[in-house]
């Protein structure tokens, strides 16, 4: 599922969640001033928008993971596309000296110590995301 596409569906959920939420206040004002024969029926609108209510708010939950899940899935994809990139990169700016020491220029370094904090950055949102759990 695309992003524009979870995105417009959590909305959608959202906007049940408003539509059940005024249902159920307005039926709760109603009960008040009912007579007790009308309290029967009242009873099941409540029930029905209270139904409506938590299918909503479990929709809106699915989705908001699913979101999560995709971003993680996304940053997790392009760390691993530098990594591959900067092995490429790097195999063609070292420099071998007559004994055998290997130099890197500095910018390659500093690639990498980029690479280095985006890995641990996914990792710590891996975490959290158990943590939630």
């Amino acid at each position: 599922m695309g992003q524009e596409r979870l995105q417009a569906d959590m909305d959608a959920a959202r906007d049940a969640i408003t539509v059940a939420e005024d249902e159920l206040r307005t039926v709760v004002g109603d009960v008040a001033v009912a007579p007790r024969a009308a309290k029967t029926k009242v009873s099941e609108v409540v029930q029905e928008a209270l139904v409506k209510l938590r299918a909503a708010k479990a929709k809106l939950i699915e989705l908001e993971e699913s979101l999560e899940l995709a971003k993680r899935r996304e940053g997790k994809r392009v760390v691993q596309e530098a990594e591959t990139y900067l092995d490429e990169v790097v195999s063609e700016m070292v420099v071998r000296d007559g004994a055998g020491t290997t130099w890197t220029p500095e910018v390659v370094d500093d690639a990498f110590a980029k690479l280095r904090a985006a890995k641990a950055a996914l990792a710590v949102v891996k975490l959290d995301a158990k943590d939630e759990d």
